[in-house]
Formats: C-alpha cells, structure tokens, sequence
C-alpha cells in the first residue's frame, strides 16, 4: 500500500523519483529492524519465562508433590523423566487405559501409570500399567508414586517385569533434576 501510495504521489509529480525510492528503501529498513528487534525481545521473554517455570520445577519439595493436582503431579514426573532422557508423550486425561504417560528412551517405549497417593498403593496401579502397555505399543512399564508400594503389588510388579519408583526413589529424583543444570 506504501509502494503504491508512493508510486501515485511520483506520478503526479508531487516528489521526484529518486526521493520516493530512498523513502520506500529507508521504510522497509525501518520495518525489518523493527521487525527484528521485536522478534529477538519475544525469543528472549520466553527463554526467560521457560528458565523460570524450569527453575520453579527444581525448587520443588516432596511436600510440594503432597498438594498438587494429579494432573499437575503427572506433568511433574513427566518433567523428571524428560531430565533423565526419556520423550515424553501424555496420554488424555480420562480413559487413558491406566497409562498417564509413554516415555521414550534408546528405542525402547514405557508404559507409565503415575499416582500422587497417600496411602499405600495396591496391585491396581501395577495391573493398569501392565495392561496399558500393550494398548500403547510399549515393552516395558512402570509405575511412579510419591507413596509406598504393598509387598503384593511389589510380587505382581516382579513377575511382569514392571518398575516401580516409590516416594523415595521419587526423591532422589527430584534432587538430581533439582542439581542439574543449577546454572540454568
């Protein structure tokens, strides 16, 4: 619109020809280093705003975990698992097939079934994560808790080959994730 704008104006003769390029030239200048100056601002806030949820996450405590969400939870572990080299896809949040996330690592796809608990978990939460696992393609499955496990679903999980990370083994987790990358 500028271009032609300016193009009526020299056709008119009311500025000379070279004055309309140099303006045009002088404005597309203009615009580009705007342009860029807006786009490095926009690349930096949400650098900062993605170090910051980062360093949010870190700053964690197991107490923390006892209030959140079990959505907030899941997206949590998620985080954890990513920091120790899994990729992680979340399943929906309803009708999940007892599976929360699938997690990726040297090939091999697990099957994760996460429970933000108080009590101690059951044969249920192995069950769901062994079944899950076949329904996503996975080879393996695991099951994470911020609680304990009872010895019967400690035996049903060893005899199908499922991990299970209890509240402690959560915690050391959390602190490794929280010593990462302190600088970030």
């Amino acid at each position: 619109l500028i271009t032609l704008a300016l193009l009526a104006i020299v056709g008119l003769g009311a500025v000379p020809l070279w004055r309309a390029t140099q303006f045009i030239s002088t404005t597309l200048v203009v615009v580009l280093v705007l342009g860029l100056i807006l786009a490095g601002g926009l690349a930096i806030m949400l650098t900062l705003q993605s170090r910051k949820k980062l360093a949010s996450m870190r700053a964690l405590r197991m107490s923390h975990v006892q209030t959140m969400s079990g959505v907030d939870f899941e997206r949590y572990v998620g985080t954890l698992l990513s920091s120790r080299g899994y990729r992680v896809s979340y399943t929906q949040t309803s009708g999940d097939y007892g599976v929360d996330i699938v997690a990726r690592r040297d090939g091999i796809m697990t099957a994760i079934q996460i429970k933000r608990y108080k009590a101690t978990l059951g044969q249920d939460a192995v069950r769901q994560a062994v079944a899950g696992m076949a329904h996503y393609k996975c080879t393996r499955s695991m099951v994470v808790t911020n609680s304990t496990f009872t010895p019967s679903a400690k035996a049903l999980a060893a005899s199908n080959a499922c991990e299970l990370v209890d509240g402690e083994s959560l915690g050391r987790w959390m602190l490794e994730f929280q010593q990462s990358n302190k600088g970030r």
